[in-house]
């Protein structure tokens, strides 16, 4: 019998926010990063971050809630409310769903969570594995350097760390970014090994590692501040989308490994660029690229064991890999093109027709 219930809400609300009916998990971190090596050409993206600075600052909500050596939740939910305003009201109404900050009764519905067997176990593992965040923070704190280089006029958001009792893996809003670290533990760590494999499959499982820590918070903090390019639910427009989401990430990890990045094996990794030209060749063939059918859409952007379009090989999620590669070959072939440029680009032929796939 699993340790956790059924009736953990939305096991797979990774992302918060509507975003976009195709984009349902967190698959999307590095505690250590591992160079990404191209050819002898220069990387445009590992750009001069001298005179570049944020205002970088991180909490450890988890632990100010799980760790507290007062009983009185009533002054407890009182001075967290006061020192996290707006997201401390998403924490409870949103993340963890047991109402407003104001609302009488929460803060009974707060320490009923803060004492649940089950969420203190995961505590546990969460202090075990993340002791402190030093090194998640350094990583964080460069790649929205490297973001501010893009776009100097960006809101830099305070990162907060929390255990949502896999509610909600990653919540942007607009001047915070919430992370919950039980998303994180490791596929063999036992509390995730306990996951009732009905709601949390291996494969998902298999994502949950403190290596795509930062990559996916960042990710998905990405995707909620630029859902404006969701214009329309058709299949180039999620191409798009993703494709500019996934090269806004090479501009903030400009030295992270790909597989990294898209939450892949090296053998998916390897599967995609062996079967670029036939993956393409398909979609043509098919004539999906304006498709609207949501199964289309969820069978080539949703996380899942493989694509069903293709064979059991091959990872899922293909259709992010191919407009990532559609994006960095337009970028890399219009030196003159900046980020924002790329973002404000509406229309996809002028874009495809830099395509050539390999």
């Amino acid at each position: 019998m699993p340790v956790f219930s059924d009736d953990n809400r939305n096991f797979a609300r990774m992302f918060s926010r509507p975003l976009i009916r195709s984009i349902t998990t967190l698959s999307l971190c590095l505690l250590t990063l591992i160079p990404f090596f191209t050819s002898c050409t220069k990387n445009r993206l590992k750009v001069d971050l001298s005179g570049i600075e944020v205002d970088y600052r991180s909490h450890r909500l988890d632990r100010e809630l799980f760790h507290t050596e007062s009983g009185d939740f009533k002054d407890l939910n009182s001075s967290l409310h006061e020192r996290y305003r707006d997201f401390y009201e998403d924490f409870l109404s949103q993340i963890i769903r047991i109402g407003h900050p104001t609302q009488p009764m929460v803060s009974i519905q707060l320490e009923a969570f803060v004492n649940d067997h089950n969420w203190r176990e995961t505590q546990k593992h969460i202090d075990a594995a993340f002791p402190d965040m030093q090194a998640y923070d350094r990583e964080l704190e460069q790649a929205f350097r490297y973001y501010r280089y893009h776009f100097p006029d960006a809101v830099i958001p305070q990162v907060v760390y929390y255990n949502s009792g896999f509610n909600v893996g990653v919540f942007p809003a607009d001047e915070w970014l919430g992370a919950g670290l039980e998303w994180f533990l490791g596929s063999e760590n036992p509390v995730i090994q306990r996951l009732a494999p009905e709601n949390f499959p291996q494969y998902f499982k298999d994502k949950l590692i403190p290596d795509y820590l930062v990559n996916n918070v960042a990710k998905g903090w990405l995707m909620v501040n630029h859902q404006n390019l969701v214009t329309k639910e058709d299949f180039i427009t999620m191409l798009m989308f993703h494709g500019k989401v996934m090269y806004l990430l090479d501009a903030m990890f400009p030295d992270v490994n790909d597989a990294i990045k898209i939450n892949y094996s090296d053998e998916a990794l390897d599967w995609c660029k062996r079967n670029e030209y036939n993956m393409w060749t398909h979609l043509i063939e098919a004539d999906l690229l304006y498709s609207t059918s949501a199964k289309d859409l969820a069978g080539f952007f949703n996380d899942g064991p493989f694509t069903p379009a293709f064979q059991q090989k091959s990872p899922s999620r293909t259709g992010v890999w191919l407009g990532w590669q559609i994006i960095r070959q337009y970028m890399d072939k219009n030196p003159d093109v900046t980020l924002s440029m790329m973002l404000r680009e509406e229309n996809p032929q002028k874009i495809l027709k830099y395509y050539k796939p390999r």
